[in-house]
C-alpha cells in the first residue's frame, strides 16, 4: 500500500470507498487511543502545522495528548521530519504524474512540454550538485561505508555556486508548469501545482542565498520579498545506493516543537530508558524544547525513577586495566585479543558492537576463521535473518549502530555485550559539526555541552541490550581505555546502570561462573 499527500486526492479518488489508507483512518478518527511511530507522527505534525495551512494532508486524527515511548529518539527523528530532502528521483516522479495527469487535456499541451523537461533539467542540477561534492576527508563514525548505507558531507555557503544555473534552469520550468495549470478545477492538476510549487520553494533553499523553508513553515507562494541569508538551517549532501540527496535541516528542534506541538496541546509525556544523563533530565528537556539554560520552559512534572531490574546482582562492567588508546595502531588487533579471552567465558552468546564499520570488519576478520561458535556479521544478512539465527543457537554478532538499540534476545542467548569505543557523534557528521559550532559561537563548551551527553546516552543504549528481563544476566565489557583514564569518564560511569566493575578477565570469569541468585529463586 502506497499513499502520499502529495499524489492523494482523497474523496474525489474513483477508488475513496476502498481505500486501505482512509479506512484506517476512519478507524484511528474513532479510537481513542492511537499508537503510532516517531516517524509517522512528525511527518503528520509537519503537515498540520505548515504554514500553508495543509490540514487536510493530516494522516492522524485530533489528538489532546501525546506520550511518546523510546522518546530519546525524538530530536532525531523531528530534525529529519521537519527539514528538506530532494533528490533526482522525486523529480522524475514529479514528471511522470504530470505526464500521466496532464494526458489528453489540449488545453494544457504547453503544460505537458514543460512536464516532459522535468526529468531532463532535473538530472542535470543533480548532475552539477554532483559534481560541486568536495573531496572526502573521513567517514562518519570513523569508517567505510557498506553496500546501502549513506556518506554525508556539509555544503558550505558557495559550494553549490556551480550548479546555479542548472538549479535555477530547475526551478524556472516548475514555477512555469505550476503557473501554466493554475486555477483548474481538477483536483488532481491542483496538486501537480503545488508539488511544483513547493519544490521550487525547497531549492531555493539551496542557492547563493539560502532562502526557501523548511517543512516547518513551507510557503507555497514565495512572493517577492528579497531572500535572507538563513542561519537556522544546516545544508548537507547524502550519497546513498548511488543516488545524491540535498538536505536541509533545522539546526535546533526545540523551537519548532515550542511552536508546533507543545504550544498547541494538552499534556506530552516524554518517556525512555535512556534520557537522564548522570541522574539529570536537563541536557533532554534543552534538546527538545522543554528547558533553556535558565530553566524549564513549560511547567514539568519531572521523575527519574529506578530501573526494576538488580544490576547489581545480575550485570557486570568490564573495563579492562590495559588498552590502547582507539586513535592508536594496533587498537583493533588489541579488540581481537580481550575477545578471544571474554567469548570463552560466556561460550560466545555474544554482540560486539562497533562504532566503525572498518572496525568492525577488522575484527571479524580476525577472529571469525578460529571462533568455535556461529559467527555472523551485520550486512551479509538482513537484521531480523541475523537476530533469528542469533537466537537459534550460541553465536558471535559483529555488528555497528544500527544494533545499539530497538533489539531485544532476552535470556541466556546474549550474556556479553562489547562495545568497543566511546560512540561520540562524530565531528564530520554535518548536523553535529553545525551544532557544535553553534553552541561555541554561544560561549559553551560544545564537548561537555553536547558531546559527553550524547555519548552517555548512546553508551547507556549499547548497556541496555543486556539485560530484557528480571533473570536475564551478564557482561557489558567497554573496551575505550578513556573511560577509566578521561576525566569525562566519571561522567559516563555515573549515567550507567549500577552494574558490579571488573578489571580484568579472571574476575569476569569469576563473576559469570558463580551461582545465579535470581534464577534459583
Amino acid at each position: 500500500v502506497f499513499s502520499t499527500a502529495e499524489t492523494c486526492t482523497g474523496q474525489k479518488c474513483p477508488h475513496y470507498d476502498d481505500c486501505f489508507v482512509f479506512k484506517m483512518r476512519k478507524v484511528a478518527s474513532e479510537a481513542d487511543v492511537v499508537v503510532v511511530n516517531h516517524h509517522l507522527f512528525f511527518a503528520d505534525l509537519a503537515l498540520r502545522t505548515s504554514s500553508a495551512g495543509d490540514a487536510g494532508a493530516a494522516v492522524l486524527p485530533r489528538y489532546d495528548a501525546v506520550i511518546f515511548d523510546e522518546a530519546h529518539a525524538v530530536e532525531e527523528v523531528a530534525t529529519e521530519n521537519f527539514g528538506v530532502q530532494l533528490g533526482s528521483f522525486r523529480v522524475g516522479e514529479l514528471g511522470r504524474d504530470a505526464a500521466r495527469v496532464l494526458a489528453g487535456r489540449a488545453e494544457l499541451s504547453a503544460a505537458r512540454d514543460l512536464a516532459a523537461r522535468l526529468g531532463t533539467v532535473g538530472r542535470a542540477f543533480f548532475e552539477a550538485a554532483s559534481r560541486c561534492r568536495p573531496a572526502a576527508k573521513g567517514r562518519p563514525w570513523g569508517g567505510e561505508r557498506s553496500a546501502g548505507e549513506s556518506d554525508r558531507w556539509p555544503i558550505p555557503p558557495g559550494s553549490l555556486d556551480p550548479a546555479e544555473p542548472e538549479r535555477e534552469a530547475l526551478i524556472e520550468v516548475l514555477r512555469a508548469l505550476a503557473a501554466q495549470i493554475s486555477g483548474s478545477a481538477d483536483e488532481e492538476v491542483n496538486l501537480l501545482e503545488r508539488r511544483c510549487s513547493t519544490l521550487a520553494a525547497e531549492l531555493s533553499l539551496f542557492g547563493r542565498r539560502s532562502a526557501g523553508a523548511l517543512r516547518s513553515d513551507i510557503e507555497y507562494d514565495e512572493g517577492e520579498a528579497p531572500p535572507q541569508e538563513r542561519t537556522d538551517v544546516v545544508l548537507w549532501g547524502e550519497s546513498r545506493l548511488g543516488h545524491l540527496f540535498l538536505h536541509a535541516s533545522p539546526l535546533d528542534v526545540a523551537s519548532i516543537l515550542q511552536d508546533r506541538l507543545y504550544d498547541r496541546i494538552g499534556p506530552v509525556v516524554f518517556t525512555s530508558a535512556t534520557l537522564a544523563v548522570d541522574g539529570s533530565l536537563d541536557f533532554f528537556a534543552r534538546r527538545v524544547g522543554l528547558a533553556d539554560a535558565e530553566g524549564p520552559l513549560f511547567p514539568l512534572d519531572v521523575k527519574v525513577l529506578p530501573s526494576p531490574f538488580d544490576y547489581r546482582q545480575n550485570a557486570a562492567l568490564y573495563v579492562p586495566r590495559t588498552m590502547p588508546d582507539p586513535l592508536e595502531d594496533g587498537f583493533a588487533e588489541a579488540v581481537a585479543d580481550e575477545l578471544r579471552a571474554l567469548l570463552t567465558v560466556t561460550s560466545g552468546r555474544a554482540f560486539v558492537l562497533f562504532t566503525s564499520l572498518r572496525n568492525m570488519r577488522k575484527v571479524h576478520d580476525l577472529l571469525a576463521p578460529e571462533l568455535p561458535w556461529q559467527v555472523l556479521l551485520q550486512g551479509e544478512r538482513p537484521k531480523a535473518q541475523l537476530l533469528r539465527s542469533f537466537r537459534e543457537k550460541p553465536s558471535v554478532l559483529f555488528a555497528s549502530q544500527s544494533f545499539w538499540e530497538g533489539v531485544d534476545v532476552p535470556g541466556e542467548a546474549l550474556s556479553l555485550v562489547v562495545i568497543d569505543k566511546l560512540p561520540f557523534a562524530s565531528p564530520q557528521e554535518p548536523l553535529v559539526q553545525a551544532r557544535i559550532e553553534r553552541l561555541r559561537s554561544q560561549g559553551e563548551d560544545p564537548f561537555d555541552a553536547f558531546q559527553v551527553p550524547q555519548a552517555a546516552l548512546a553508551l547507556k543504549q549499547g548497556f541496555g541490550r543486556l539485560i530484557r528481563h528480571a533473570q536475564d544476566r551478564g557482561i557489558v565489557a567497554v573496551l575505550d581505555s578513556r573511560l577509566s583514564r578521561r576525566a569525562y569518564g566519571k561522567r559516563l560511569l555515573q549515567s550507567l546502570p549500577p552494574a558490579r566493575l571488573l578489571r580484568s578477565v579472571e574476575e569476569a570469569r569469576a563473576f559469570f561462573s558463580a551461582p545465579h541468585p535470581t534464577a534459583a529463586m
